[in-house]
């Protein structure tokens, strides 16, 4: 049964690792998910779950060294790390002595603490540790404090805070790169982190906080360079002023959406031929990326040859129109493209024609959670999403619509354990046709991994392991029939001994010496 093949993969995991501490995301070689498989023993021990364990698979477990509770071991890992390091910031990496991730075990607890998963008690006990719960307003607060002393020792030397921006301290601090942020940075406003205090603090010493004579002098020098001022909005300078960011801050000014801009600063711009509305390139990167493509629908990520960060804009545009804020006419240029505004729907669809690919390829839908697709689509953990929307178990509600969609399919709301190993049989059986198919024998290399990154030759090596007897798992004789009936080979694959190299042939031996002829008398 599933629970005694979980037990199973717990000693396999003790006897290669020296302990029962799975990770929740491992995985074992034949695809079951023994890290969700332990997470749920640890749940119905705690009385967490519908189910149930037996005080007979309790002892089977504690035979294993199981450990029930984490949060005692990682608190007291995490004690000996202060003890060491002088504080509890842990690399995320960091494993203890014994194996435990303390890294992952300490990143969890926020995580915890965010969502009111902590007792009381688990706070303050980790508070008496200094733990630090927002890290990145710690580190944040860190670097301004390293950077503010340095700009306060260079007043002191100086007699003013005027940093050029290439300027670097006798410690290698690029002092200069640090005033010119803190200028962007106010210019973007409040979610730049740029607090009141810290603007106090900067304006106590004299800080000039008017970047424009100096970023435009940039400016200058890009387009002598480049022969234009079209810059990639992440283009940084060599003296690491961010001066894309800066030209994209100009636009939106212009715009009166973040201050405004008077007269001679638009004249200096247009005088250097600077491009004030993006639109018509934009358009003609995505009628691009839509003959590339077949859609619209651009990943945030995606970035144009020539700097422009086309993702986030497609998705700037849908929140613009969501909030109002596009007029009818960019509306009707988007449409023309084929905008997808509903990007929910847009991802449906994707996921969608991919399963139905997957039925069309293996025969059923039942989609085990680490499957990927060919071309890198992570099917098993979108449909595992849509399962857990239908529960309401997400923040994400799936529409009537979708819901009959699937169901028109045949696809199933739930999966049972045991119907885990069919699933990952049929998985691997399919992978294998295919190799047949393309190959004409089963005999499948031990390392050989399909295109959409099945392990097929592990797979393959442990049914003949199963079926020679070294193994505890069994072989349905269901199972041993299906790789009959495609000729599967049952012998190991052995590598044939390499042919002993030829020797050289030996050259034939001189002849012997002629006698000399005889002397006439």
């Amino acid at each position: 049964d599933l629970w005694s093949l979980g037990c199973q993969h717990v000693a396999d995991y003790r006897e290669d690792h020296g302990d029962a501490l799975v990770p929740a995301d491992f995985v074992a070689t034949d695809g079951f998910e023994l890290g969700r498989w332990v997470l749920s023993q640890r749940r119905a021990w705690q009385g967490k779950s519908d189910s149930e364990l037996s005080a007979d698979q309790i002892q089977q477990l504690d035979e294993l060294d199981f450990v029930w509770d984490v949060w005692p071991l990682g608190y007291q890992r995490l004690a000996q790390y202060r003890q060491e390091h002088g504080d509890v910031l842990v690399p995320l990496e960091f494993e203890s002595d014994d194996g435990f991730n303390l890294g992952q075990w300490v990143v969890r607890q926020r995580k915890l603490n965010s969502d009111g998963q902590l007792s009381a008690d688990q706070v303050q006990l980790l508070d008496d540790l200094d733990f630090v719960w927002d890290l990145r307003a710690f580190n944040a607060e860190i670097q301004f404090q390293i950077a503010y002393q340095h700009l306060v020792a260079f007043r002191e030397e100086q007699g003013h805070v005027t940093v050029k921006s290439n300027y670097v301290t006798d410690d290698g601090y690029c002092l200069g790169d640090w005033v010119t942020r803190q200028r962007v940075a106010r210019d973007a406003g409040s979610s730049s982190g740029l607090n009141v205090e810290r603007i106090r603090l900067l304006d106590d010493l004299g800080f000039v906080w008017d970047i424009w004579p100096f970023a435009l002098e940039h400016l200058v020098a890009y387009k002598q360079e480049h022969g234009d001022a079209m810059v990639p909005g992440d283009f940084v300078t060599d003296t690491g002023f961010h001066l894309g960011r800066w030209v994209n801050l100009q636009r939106v000014a212009r715009k009166g959406e973040a201050g405004s801009m008077d007269d001679d600063r638009i004249k200096q711009l247009d005088e250097l031929g600077f491009v004030w509305d993006l639109w018509p390139l934009i358009e003609k990167h995505l009628i691009d990326y839509k003959k590339e493509h077949g859609d619209l629908l651009v990943h945030q990520e995606v970035e144009t040859s020539d700097g422009i960060r086309l993702g986030r804009w497609v998705g700037a545009q849908r929140n613009a129109r969501k909030n109002g804020k596009l007029d009818a006419m960019q509306i009707q240029r988007l449409d023309d493209l084929g905008m997808e505004w509903d990007i929910h729907r847009a991802q449906f669809e994707t996921g969608f024609q991919h399963l139905l690919s997957f039925k069309e390829r293996f025969g059923h839908l039942q989609v085990v959670r680490t499957y990927v697709t060919s071309d890198g689509f992570r099917l098993g953990q979108w449909v595992h999403s849509k399962r857990m929307a239908r529960r309401g178990s997400t923040d994400f509600k799936l529409k009537p619509e979708y819901v009959d969609r699937l169901e028109s399919i045949g696809f199933a709301w739930s999966v049972s354990q045991e119907q885990l190993p069919r699933i990952q049989f049929d998985t691997g059986f399919q992978h294998l046709v295919e190799y047949k198919e393309k190959h004409g024998n089963t005999d499948v290399p031990r390392k050989y991994v399909t295109d959409d990154g099945f392990n097929l030759g592990n797979w393959v090596h442990h049914k003949r392991r199963v079926r020679k007897g070294n193994s505890d798992y069994t072989l349905d004789q269901e199972y041993i029939e299906q790789l009959d009936s495609i000729g599967f080979i049952w012998a190991e694959r052995v590598q044939s001994p390499p042919a002993p190299a030829r020797q050289p042939r030996r050259p034939p031996p001189p002849p012997p010496p002629r006698p000399p002829a005889a002397s006439r008398s």
